[in-house]
């Protein structure tokens, strides 16, 4: 899958999930908590390298950890220039 790019399956780093709700209780095992991100939540990125990245809405409808249902998500690449552009 990212062959392309000369990355293999084992050099494929576990997930960042910016906004699950989650905790690890007293037995070490990880905990899905109600979702407590709302409509309009964001986080940006500054990329200091050329990078490749993926990027997912939490398909999971089936239990807390995406709020019982399906989301969109919207994301925005930019690049310098258009980043250092006046309005």
């Amino acid at each position: 899958m990212l062959a392309p790019w000369g990355i293999e399956r084992s050099g494929i780093p576990d997930p960042l999930n910016i906004f699950e709700n989650a905790s690890i209780d007293s037995n070490g095992a990880l905990v899905h908590l109600p979702v407590v991100s709302r409509a309009g939540d964001h986080i940006t990125f500054r990329a200091l390298m050329d990078l490749v990245c993926a990027v997912s809405a939490c398909p999971m409808d089936l239990n807390i950890t995406g709020g019982d249902r399906i989301t969109d998500i919207l994301v925005t690449i930019r690049d310098q220039e258009s980043i250092n552009k006046p309005d």
